[in-house]
């Protein structure tokens, strides 16, 4: 069936294990390891190419355009913008392991450009000091304002996401 399938790529396709052992060893989280790997399998059977290894900057941006134009999820929607950004930068990352370490002669991916998703969480991390300004405010319509105060003060150790801030 399809995980058969799945495992004749993953044989095939060259520094498999090196490049996991090299993610690991530079410490990158084993589920990012996993996704990065899933999606180098999931390209090597889009582009119909059971090695990866002849692959050109033209199957690249081929890649490209299915991620950001065609590329669904499970629930059939299209992929995020963000996510389709790291399923780009995963195969980038790819290629470029691959001719680092002298697999390939020219780096397939390298002139490829990723679009900066804008993210829809940012994190807004506030001094200490920003967090004394905030605390430091009496709140005139808020019975709990010392417990908020207080709250406050731990924000800049939990930071919030900036849709969170506004309810302060």
């Amino acid at each position: 069936g399809r995980r058969g399938e799945q495992e004749k790529y993953v044989e095939k396709i060259p520094l498999f294990t090196e490049i996991k052992e090299k993610l690991i060893k530079d410490e990158i989280y084993h589920t990012i390891i996993h996704k990065i790997l899933k999606r180098v399998v999931f390209f090597a059977r889009f582009l119909k190419s059971e090695d990866m290894k002849n692959i050109t900057p033209s199957d690249i941006e081929r890649c490209k355009i299915y991620i950001f134009k065609e590329h669904r999820n499970h629930e059939g929607r299209k992929v995020r913008e963000e996510d389709a950004v790291a399923r780009l930068n995963s195969l980038k990352m790819y290629f470029k392991f691959l001719h680092e370490h002298g697999y390939l002669a020219v780096d397939p991916a390298a002139n490829v450009k990723s679009p900066s998703a804008s993210p829809r969480v940012r994190w807004y991390i506030p001094t200490e000091e920003d967090a004394e300004e905030f605390a430091s405010k009496p709140d005139p319509y808020s019975y709990v304002g010392i417990r908020d105060a207080a709250m406050i003060r731990f924000w800049y150790l939990a930071p919030l996401k900036s849709h969170e801030q506004k309810d302060l």
